[in-house]
């Protein structure tokens, strides 16, 4: 986590350190300290205030809490807990997010830390933190699509819960056959009626074939449907194109109105408040109404919901005088070109001295835009 924490009160570093303490022998602790690169400097027998009195001389030292919070994140190591000896993790996140929330993180089973909107009452940690978990548990998902996209589904952003699970129905496939094809290549190819690398059934009868085909065919329309975020971009401008042209005398407009509130409310919307987003450029949550959504292009000449920001007021301000400079701009452009975003869920693309945080399917989306227009001229 770069982005530096604030100092933790020593009620947060103790109820956290208490948490942690009881997943790990003294020797195990000191392999971690070890690890972290921090000398345990409290002069104690008694687990948790080894790590109490640690890290509230660490936090003042630096100023932030980052340290402390490295040496949870190492602590909750899946790996860890695959023996079960350090104790049940499932119940150990449950815990440990409970007091992470008040301060406005969260841990997942992938032990990472994330940064979320902070609880403000207890309440409200037990109804979050619960349904982290009796979501997941009612509605009986698979562990192996868990694994691909908890984080997202966590979060509540359901899109990418859905993009990321279907990208990894290639990677079990592929696990499952040594092939190294994608898409509809490795699908057709792998449940292929005659000589298969993978079969559900013997395929002796036309109905066991039939089987066979339609689970091949549910596979690639899943990855069809739901993988080629851009194929739609090209359908709209094949089929309905959006120009800028003159209205009343001198303004310039699309010639169809264009949705960019909605747009970026669905790329940048708070999970927990429908009155707020996030701004690309300060990454602050802001209410909705101070948010100022700005073209990428100066001077566009088809109108594209896709082609927003979402930034905050004094951003925007910023955002316009970099897009005026031209050299500023033109580093901008390619960048965004330049920029891989497979794989990614939010990218970060430079501005001048500043830079902007996409997720991946919305610049995935304006690099597909730009192709567009390009091979149009």
């Amino acid at each position: 986590m770069a982005e530096r924490i604030r100092k933790l009160t020593n009620s947060e570093v103790e109820v956290l350190a208490r948490i942690i303490a009881d997943t790990m022998t003294g020797s195990q602790m000191n392999e971690i300290f070890q690890e972290c690169g921090v000398q345990d400097a409290s002069n104690e027998s008694t687990k948790w205030k080894r790590i109490y009195y640690t890290f509230l001389a660490r936090q003042e030292q630096d100023g932030a809490s980052n340290s402390f919070l490295n040496f949870i994140k190492k602590s909750l190591k899946p790996v860890r807990f695959i023996s079960g000896q350090n104790g049940n993790y499932d119940e150990i996140l449950l815990e440990i997010n409970k007091p992470l929330m008040l301060i406005g993180l969260q841990m997942t089973n992938e032990g990472k830390l994330l940064k979320v909107q902070a609880a403000t009452t207890i309440s409200e940690v037990e109804r979050r933190t619960r349904n982290l978990v009796s979501e997941l548990q009612k509605r009986h998902i698979h562990q192996d699509v868990i694994k691909c996209c908890k984080e997202e589904y966590l979060q509540e952003n359901y899109f990418h819960a859905v993009f990321e699970a279907a990208k990894s129905l290639s990677e079990k496939v592929r696990e499952k056959t040594g092939m190294q094809e994608d898409g509809s290549n490795l699908f057709n190819n792998a449940f292929a009626v005659n000589n298969p690398r993978l079969a559900i059934n013997s395929l002796q009868t036309p109905s066991e074939k039939n089987a066979q085909n339609g689970l091949k065919e549910m596979l690639n329309g899943v990855t069809h449907m739901v993988r080629n975020v851009t194929a739609h971009v090209r359908d709209m401008f094949k089929n309905s194109p959006n120009p800028y042209v003159e209205k009343r005398h001198v303004v310039h407009e699309p010639q169809s109105p264009v949705n960019k509130e909605a747009y970026t409310t669905a790329m940048y919307g708070s999970e927990y408040s429908e009155h707020k987003c996030f701004c690309q450029m300060c990454q602050k949550i802001v209410p909705k109404t101070h948010i100022e959504r700005n073209d990428v292009q100066k001077q566009p000449k088809y109108g594209w919901d896709q082609m927003y920001l979402s930034l905050c007021l004094n951003c925007s301000k910023d955002y316009i005088l970099l897009r005026n400079n031209n050299a500023v701009w033109e580093k901008f452009i390619t960048s965004i070109l330049e920029t891989d975003v497979e794989g990614e869920e939010t990218v970060w693309v430079p501005i001048g001295n500043k830079e902007l945080a996409f997720t991946a399917i919305h610049l995935a989306e304006i690099q597909a835009i730009f192709e567009l227009e390009k091979e149009e001229k």
